[in-house]
């Protein structure tokens, strides 16, 4: 079985790619004057932040002694 801070580190890299990816897609967006979808992808690309640092942040909250 694999390590489940592993897990989460992976987790939390792969949100946080696709959290860019999403804001390239907004970008091409309002490029393309898609207003209404640029503002759905950035809502999303902020969701994806948000976890991507949640995760990040629960290992720094335990002390071991």
């Amino acid at each position: 079985m694999e390590n489940p801070s592993l897990i989460k580190r992976g987790l939390s890299w792969f949100l946080g790619l696709d959290g860019t990816f999403h804001l390239i897609e907004m970008i091409a967006a309002i490029y393309e004057t898609a207003y209404l979808t640029a503002g759905l992808l950035a809502f999303s690309a902020i969701g994806m932040f948000i976890a991507c640092w949640i995760l990040g942040e629960e290992g720094k909250h335990h002390h071991h002694l």
